[in-house]
């Protein structure tokens, strides 16, 4: 089924780009499509045909229409809580009419299969280790978007034969994220220690569950093949780490004294997240392969653009002997300022 192809929804964004680029690598034919033009660099990559188109736009159906693709992979969302709590209706066109928009596209071209990228932020403040089986109760505008555009998914699962995966991404990190509060914050901070900049920090004891690029891109890969009967699925590590614990590893890597400034966290921003990751594992045969010291040690030598920063950011499991040789003799700590 590698020839068949397999249409990848905001493909210019992070993990859209990073997934275009492995599923080429894998053999497969990609149609990468976004809003924006490609800049990334799967650009003129064999293999990958990129489509500029808007989702929620009119035009993506005939796009979707003339491509028949196999398989559609729906990662085109606005991510941001702080700016989906501001303007609630941007979420409603791109996140839910959007979604509604590529199940429709699905139906009238026969398409079997839906990955859709759903949220760790669906469960709101579920208890810890967050499992399928608990009930959605987002508290924020992007987690309610989530959880509708999920209902939508297994609707359409279950009334028209559709092929399902939902992903509920945990905190996912790595190179080429943005830097921002929510939800880059290790580009954020990272950018911070390589400019001296105060490490900007939310209040109160936060947790996440941190999950490397490259482990949600192969279970998505997983997904493609996988015999589906309409799974919901946690892509995460398991492990539950603090906000703060997170900065004092990013001082220990980089080797910065930083400064620390709270603020207030946006609306509907949860306090503990950790997700039980068993499920996929049945399922998929995954797992999480990064640790969270490996991939941070990758994306520093990244941004700080150090010779073996290319190898890292490929393959950040080749992290570990550089982690074994810095690690130790790091300096560096968190100054509150």
């Amino acid at each position: 089924m590698a020839d068949d192809p397999v249409l990848i929804t905001g493909a210019a964004g992070f993990i859209g780009e990073h997934l275009a680029l492995h599923l080429a690598r894998l053999g497969r034919s990609v149609v990468a499509v976004d809003r924006r033009p490609p800049a990334g660099s799967y650009r003129g990559l064999p293999g990958v045909h990129a489509v500029t188109c808007d989702v929620a736009g009119p035009r993506f159906r005939s796009h979707f229409r003339a491509l028949r693709p196999r398989a559609v992979i729906h990662l085109a969302a606005q991510s941001s809580l702080g700016a989906l709590e501001r303007d609630p209706s941007r979420g409603l066109r791109d996140n839910v009419l959007g979604t509604l928009n590529v199940i429709e596209a699905c139906t009238a071209a026969g398409t079997q299969r839906m990955i859709f990228a759903s949220s760790a932020a669906v469960y709101g403040s579920a208890a810890v280790p967050m499992r399928e089986t608990a009930p959605p109760r987002p508290q924020s505008a992007y987690g309610w978007t989530k959880a509708a555009g999920e209902q939508m998914v297994v609707r359409c699962g279950v009334e028209r034969g559709l092929e399902y995966a939902v992903l509920r991404f945990a905190n996912c990190y790595g190179p080429g994220q943005e830097e921002k509060d929510d939800p880059g914050v290790m580009s954020l901070w990272l950018d911070a220690a390589r400019t001296g900049a105060p490490l900007r920090i939310a209040a109160g004891r936060r947790t996440r569950d941190f999950v490397h690029v490259s482990d949600v891109v192969e279970a998505i890969a997983l997904a493609l093949d996988a015999r589906l009967t309409g799974e919901t699925l946690n892509i995460s590590t398991g492990v539950e780490t603090s906000l703060h614990d997170l900065a004092v590893l990013v001082c220990r890597i980089t080797g910065a004294t930083m400064s620390v400034q709270e603020h207030a966290p946006p609306a509907g921003d949860i306090l503990r997240s950790a997700l039980d990751r068993a499920a996929a594992g049945a399922v998929l045969g995954w797992k999480p392969r990064v640790t969270l010291a490996e991939g941070l040690l990758a994306m520093w030598r990244h941004v700080s653009a150090e010779p073996t920063a290319v190898r890292a950011a490929a393959d950040p499991r080749a992290a570990r002997s550089l982690e074994r040789v810095r690690m130790p003799g790091t300096g560096g700590a968190v100054s509150r300022g």
